[in-house]
């Protein structure tokens, strides 16, 4: 599969058209073992058709290999949870295609590769397809790190092509550990655990970018209780999104959009609010706040306004969440959207109700 990717790619003639083919032939064989993987999943591991890999990880799930094509279930395991909800493992998938889809958009001029991938939803749950890539861990591992290992950034030619497409992103370089909890640290552009590898073809593959994006910086609550005041760290705007206090870790859910990074101008930290961030953490945590703050602040409200001016028009709910993402605005903030003061007044009822039905 990464092959066949690799030479629509490079294809000069009817390269749009021979990229949708395999994509298509790629999902269809994804979603046909995705399947029997999510109605077998209940059954005795010998009694599968597929059999689970082992030692690979726990953060993206079960997973498996078949026919080339590399599976994670989006779950949140319960001896061991990581995200609070399945939702929110899924939301998290999610960001792994993002952060893919906008690393090839900047990286193909520089040699870096992805694989094919496809998320695949069925039956309430999410699976993340990949085409299995020629690498082989930290054998391969050029550049970020594997889980809590050392995290490399020695390869001179790689370093400065990633800092070209962190350019482009709005990513900031920052110093991260180069082991977990230690006092050294390396100069990255991306969050310290994504991956690029320098695989058995001699070509550079990238992996592991659910975390590309900068979060939303956390608001912090100060609860009274039992004469003793504590701070509980939760997702921006809690009164708003109740259901949010519940995620385990918002930096890994609540991110910012690629989109408004370009609004806001000044690059970000991909580390900032997480543990991999902790040096120089005032100032990149600061730029997140500030533009976080330019989100709702400034974003939202012009957004707003111009939908009830008629400069931003959509028909549907497909087009309203093109419209808010062109803008930078994650479809979870849709609702202060709607209660935003310019689209008060009846003439704006039927914006109002298409939101509130999204």
């Amino acid at each position: 599969w990464t092959q066949k990717f690799q030479r629509a790619l490079r294809c000069r003639e009817g390269r749009y058209e021979r990229i949708t083919r395999l994509i298509d032939e790629f999902t269809a064989c994804a979603r046909a073992i995705a399947i029997r993987l999510i109605d077998e999943r209940d059954l005795p591991e010998n009694d599968k058709t597929y059999k689970q890999l082992l030692h690979h990880g726990i953060a993206g799930g079960q997973k498996y290999l078949v026919n080339g094509i590399f599976f994670k279930f989006a779950i949140d395991l319960e001896r061991l949870p990581i995200y609070g909800d399945v939702e929110f493992a899924s939301k998290a998938a999610g960001h792994e295609l993002r952060g893919l889809n906008a690393f090839l958009s900047t990286s193909y001029q520089m040699e870096i590769y992805s694989p094919l991938v496809a998320l695949i939803d069925y039956a309430g749950f999410r699976l993340m397809a990949s085409s299995e890539l020629p690498i082989r861990r930290e054998h391969t591992l050029r550049y970020g790190a594997l889980d809590r290992t050392m995290a490399y950034n020695s390869d001179a030619l790689l370093s400065k092509r990633v800092q070209h497409i962190a350019h482009v992103l709005h990513l900031a370089r920052h110093r991260v550990p180069l082991t977990v909890g230690g006092e050294h640290h390396t100069p990255l552009h991306m969050p310290r655990d994504i991956e690029i590898h320098l695989g058995l073809d001699e070509k550079y593959y990238v992996i592991d970018t659910a975390r590309l994006f900068p979060p939303e910086a956390p608001r912090v609550r100060r609860i009274a209780g039992g004469g003793q005041e504590r701070v509980e760290w939760c997702s921006v705007l809690p009164e708003a999104y109740p259901y949010y206090r519940h995620c385990l870790v918002p930096h890994l859910v609540f991110q910012l959009r690629p989109e408004l990074l370009k609004k806001f101008g000044s690059p970000l930290s991909s580390d900032a609010f997480s543990h991999f961030g902790l040096a120089d953490a005032e100032r990149h945590n600061t730029q997140v706040r500030h533009a976080t703050t330019y989100l709702f602040k400034s974003v939202i409200p012009h957004f707003a306004a111009g939908v009830a001016s008629g400069s931003v028009c959509f028909a549907d709910h497909h087009g309203l969440v093109e419209a808010a993402h062109r803008a930078g605005i994650n479809v979870r903030h849709l609702g202060l959207v709607r209660t935003d003061r310019a689209l008060e007044g009846d003439g704006n009822g039927g914006v109002r109700r298409l939101l509130l039905e999204h």
